[in-house]
């Protein structure tokens, strides 16, 4: 029995999984019908986009393959991983899935995309380093569906009433620290802040990340153990724990950047654009892509998106793939991004719709270009299971419970203790 199949034996052993279990995605998956069944898999979707798989993907790729039946199911990502085991034990594993952490490749989950993606035009149109988000030792395993950079957002009408140029915002750490107080406004009584200089978003794992990254550390080790509890990694936090404490404390209530009342968002994703418009299309008009992201001793947009591949169990490759390549045609693809707020992963679908009419798009795509930075969460095998010590540690910091190195070590013994026990 090789390593990836004593793995999954083993999490499926965990798991406890069921006959009765098994016997249920049969029953699901294995109705009969003519021709070829096709699974896709996607957890990154929302009401919108369920609506969109059902009404227009689904009906458009059947036309053009109609001896092909495609079944679509949206697992939540928290239970996805365990899911797909469950799947692939019962014989009715997805033929092309969205992958959540590198579990997929290390396991044997999905295929290799080298060769298939050397010989595909649209893999040109891509932008790097957006298509090697999934990759592993010069292997591709997955292709973004959607790219969902975070980088520094500001509002130009708060920054320019407190003196700033909004053309040349602050950026570096020690001209944010000293921007948040001159831009912060208090009530009389000092006991709530109307409008703040930048949105508190610590708990943020994604902020975390680009906290410490552009102060010169790294969240993991290349044999994933945890990396974020060094010096560089307890300066970041330490840092702006601090700032936050004395600025804009965790007991007082604060007003976010969605309602107008924050300058600064250090780490948001164009999502942010579409959520304004819907409810506030007069603030949208305040608002843009600041021209340089957060800086210290480096700098990072962090790149986000959910990779999409096709899995080992596939009894369907070539067609899995003519699925997945159906899902890259730029009106899908548009179509797709437009429902989350995302940016299309390739050139030609910028052209439609939104996406041509939206000016923030260009701003991200330059930012991104110069200093994309993929996601530790497509890097760790055990992403889910410890992201939330990270949030914890920058909770109990910035409350005040914990120390930052102290907060900091004790996620990494908890994240060091999960990974040991994952790979025994």
């Amino acid at each position: 029995m090789n390593l990836h199949v004593k793995s999954m034996f083993r999490r499926l052993c965990r798991l406890g999984v069921a006959v009765a279990v098994a016997a249920t995605f049969v029953a699901l998956f294995s109705l009969p019908i003519y021709g070829v069944t096709l699974r896709l898999w996607n957890f990154n979707v929302n009401a919108e986009v369920r609506d969109w798989y059902q009404s227009v993907f689904k009906p458009a790729f059947e036309a053009e393959y109609p001896d092909v039946t495609l079944d679509l199911l949206f697992p939540s990502q928290y239970t996805y991983y365990d899911q797909l085991l469950v799947a692939i034990a019962s014989g009715v594993a997805p033929d092309v899935c969205t992958s959540n952490n590198a579990l997929f490749y290390t396991e044997g989950l999905v295929i290799d995309l080298n060769d298939l993606v050397a010989s595909w035009p649209v893999a040109q149109e891509m932008f790097p380093p957006v298509l090697n988000m999934l990759s592993h030792q010069g292997h591709l395993y997955g292709i973004p569906l959607a790219i969902a950079p975070r980088t520094m957002v500001v509002n130009t009408r708060i920054l320019a009433e407190g003196g700033y140029d909004p053309q040349n915002p602050p950026y570096t750490w020690d001209d944010i620290a000293r921007a948040i107080p001159r831009l912060n406004r208090w009530n009389a009584e000092r006991t709530v802040l109307e409008q703040v200089g930048m949105h508190v978003e610590l708990l943020d794992i994604g902020a975390v990340h680009g906290f410490i990254y552009t102060n010169g550390g790294e969240i993991m080790n290349p044999d994933g153990t945890a990396a974020f509890n060094s010096a560089e990694g307890v300066e970041a936090l330490d840092f702006w724990t601090q700032l936050y404490a004395q600025h804009l404390p965790s007991h007082i209530s604060k007003p976010t950047f969605v309602q107008g009342k924050a300058a600064m968002v250090a780490y948001n994703n164009p999502s942010v654009f579409i959520n304004i418009a819907r409810t506030n299309m007069d603030l949208l008009n305040d608002i843009a892509v600041a021209p340089q992201p957060v800086t210290n001793k480096r700098s990072a947009v962090l790149l986000m998106g959910a990779p999409i591949g096709i899995t080992t169990a596939s009894k369907h490759k070539d067609l899995a793939w003519e699925l997945l390549k159906f899902h890259f045609r730029p009106d899908m693809s548009s179509q797709y991004n437009e429902l989350f707020g995302q940016i299309p992963p390739i050139r030609t679908a910028l052209s439609s719709g939104i996406m041509r009419s939206a000016p923030w798009i260009g701003a991200y795509l330059n930012l991104t270009e110069k200093f994309g930075v993929p996601s530790w969460a497509f890097q760790s095998t055990v992403f889910q299971l410890v992201r939330g010590y990270l949030a914890d540690a920058a909770a109990a910091a910035y409350k005040g419970t914990m120390p930052a190195k102290q907060a900091l070590d004790e996620a990494a013994r908890l994240w060091n203790q999960v990974l040991g026990e994952q790979t025994q």
